[in-house]
């Protein structure tokens, strides 16, 4: 918990290295124990070798000045027109020039350029909705809905084919080859969205955030064909095969929908913050978190044909009938899973991370 805070402003293009929220107006910045100025600056997400002068509370101070509690910080950048020599007291002289005039979409070598103390000038000119243009977001929705009914026509055929008395546990064996098969179609699945995710983006957390939202838009849209081409599944309590890697998933379908939702909501978010020049910060309680929640999901999917296969094997697990599905475990991890999306989109609207 954060005991101190001052009061901070940041003047002209600073307020490029900050959120929307933050830009053009004083905001509390919060601290403990006695943090340098430099540091303060540098923790909020600005460079401090672009800072050209700091006021405290209306004295011109250097970066080794100590924030105290009620401090009013004010930052500018290089002055242009005015000579400030005599109350500058972050370095010899004050920083010269603008030097570099960069496109839009030259951020990354801007922000290279900046932290190596170039002066450099960049800005956005197209102002952005926060989302991938219309036509690639469009593409990406036409993509994921494409893929579900190839995946649901696929699903049709082998009903028809291996269950054609209806699709109800126990669900009995498959042929060997035709479950080789259908588990090398699923992991084709996955690559082929992943790599639309990697031609839609161009930065690790971008491509993360496209695929979220793609398998997203897929595995509903999926549901959705098969409602409409077999009238299944009855309901959303209706337990289904969700895959097969590397035994089979069961679960009833509310289960994968409501991951997806969530994939599709937070990777919304996070889009929306990469385009507003945030970055996604992400430190181990987030990853711990994720992970335990991811655990904790797949654990509710797989024990029930784990269990059978460790005591009965093939066959135990072709005659498996699912009574009842583990929720505890799949809303503590979905809880989970919640919470880390929340708190890194949250943080990540604060200010600069480290993971792009």
């Amino acid at each position: 918990m954060h005991p101190h805070a001052a009061e901070v402003r940041f003047y002209e293009e600073l307020n490029d290295f900050l959120p929307p929220s933050r830009r053009k107006r004083a905001f509390s910045y919060l601290f403990s124990g006695n943090p340098s100025i430099k540091d303060a600056v540098e923790a909020i997400g600005v460079p401090h070798t672009e800072v050209d002068l700091i006021l405290v509370n209306g004295s011109s101070v250097g970066f080794g000045y100590h924030l105290r509690p009620g401090d009013r910080v004010s930052v500018y950048p290089v002055f242009e027109s005015l000579d400030i020599s005599p109350v500058v007291r972050l370095r010899a002289r004050p920083l010269r020039r603008t030097a570099f005039v960069l496109d839009g979409h030259l951020g990354k070598l801007a922000r290279l350029l900046r932290m190596f103390g170039f002066d450099t000038l960049y800005r956005k000119l197209k102002a952005g909705s926060g989302l991938p243009g219309f036509r690639v977001f469009g593409s990406l929705i036409a993509f994921a809905v494409a893929m579900a009914y190839l995946e649901a026509a696929v699903v049709v055929y082998l009903r028809k084919i291996f269950y054609p008395g209806g699709f109800v546990f126990p669900l009995g064996e498959m042929n060997p080859f035709a479950y080789a098969v259908e588990v090398g179609r699923e992991g084709a699945t996955i690559v082929m969205l992943a790599t639309v995710a990697c031609l839609a983006a161009s930065t690790g957390v971008r491509r993360l955030a496209v695929f979220a939202f793609l398998f997203g838009i897929w595995d509903i849209s999926y549901y959705i064909w098969l409602k409409l081409l077999l009238n299944w599944p009855e309901s959303l309590l209706t337990w289904d095969i969700l895959f097969l890697i590397p035994v089979s998933w069961i679960g009833p379908v509310l289960a994968p929908v409501l991951i997806s939702l969530l994939l599709v909501a937070g990777s919304l978010r996070m889009m929306r913050l990469l385009e507003d020049g945030c970055a996604a910060r992400v430190d181990r309680w987030d990853w711990l978190g994720a992970s335990a929640g991811v655990l904790l999901v797949l654990y509710s999917f797989m024990e029930d044909m784990t269990i059978a296969l460790l005591q009965g094997g093939a066959q135990a697990a072709a005659a498996l009938v699912p009574a009842k599905f583990g929720w505890p475990a799949f809303l503590a991890g979905f809880a989970l899973m919640i919470g880390v999306t929340l708190r890194v989109t949250r943080r990540s609207g604060r200010g600069r991370g480290t993971i792009r």
